[in-house]
């Protein structure tokens, strides 16, 4: 039985392929904003949140006021779901602010804001559908359709700091106005188009406000590295100190 023979390396091809190795890594880590530019933008998102959770709680108050008389079952399930939620974001963000613990895990709290401003989004957007039931006269149902499209982008655009943020609070509720102007595209067709342009159009500019601030963070707070050790100046050799005379 033939014993196998262990590939061996050399010095210098393992020094090849830990600077590949590093360089690839480099590339990678240089297309991310630095750690101090992510946290200036946590910040913002933090900062100006509150006026985007206001756009939507606003939005969706004046629209269960209106489907109060024909509807005020789905309208109070409806209202009462987006105020859960409106709480349950708007109380992640007080508790940042405040500097409580989660204050000091900055991108959990992050993470945590984003998946609260999704279901906020689904549960504003799923006023397009629950009050534009078949069967209901509703006249008001388009007007709940339009308000939801706009309200929807700008409140991701207060929220541009953070991209995923931005699509979070805007993407699910521009589905379901995307759904609701389908079913009533036949009733008030042209409504319906607006609906569904004003809200692509409102998620286009959000995406790109955000790249747009994310890349001016990086700008502003770069990343700073240590000088490698083959970049620095050579150091100037010290004079050795003459040997001392024998006696």
């Amino acid at each position: 039985m033939k014993v196998g023979v262990k590939k061996r390396y050399d010095v210098r091809g393992l020094q090849a392929a830990a600077a590949d190795v590093g360089g690839a890594i480099r590339s990678r880590s240089a297309r991310r904003p630095s750690r101090a530019a992510q946290l200036h933008l946590i910040d913002e998102l933090s900062r100006r949140g509150d006026v985007g959770l206001a756009i939507l709680v606003g939005a969706s108050a004046a629209s269960a006021t209106l489907f109060a008389g024909a509807q005020p079952e789905r309208a109070a399930v409806w209202i009462a779901l987006v105020f859960f939620t409106a709480y349950a974001s708007g109380r992640l963000r007080r508790t940042f602010r405040r500097g409580e613990k989660i204050a000091g895990r900055p991108f959990r709290w992050r993470a945590n804001y984003t998946a609260s401003l999704a279901a906020l989004s689904a549960a504003v957007g799923a006023g397009a559908i629950l009050l534009n039931a078949r069967g209901v006269d509703a006249p008001a149902a388009p007007a709940v359709i339009l308000a939801i499209a706009v309200a929807a982008p700008a409140a991701g655009w207060f929220h541009r700091a953070h991209r995923a943020s931005a699509l979070s609070i805007s993407a699910p509720a521009i589905l379901f106005v995307a759904l609701a102007a389908s079913r009533a595209i036949g009733d008030a067709p042209l409504l319906a188009a607006s609906a569904a342009l004003l809200a692509a159009s409102g998620l286009a500019i959000v995406a790109h406000a955000a790249d747009t601030a994310r890349i001016a963070a990086a700008g502003a707070h770069p990343r700073s590295r240590m000088p490698r050790r083959s970049e620095a100046p050579p150091r100037e050799a010290l004079p050795r100190p003459a040997p001392a005379a024998r006696a």
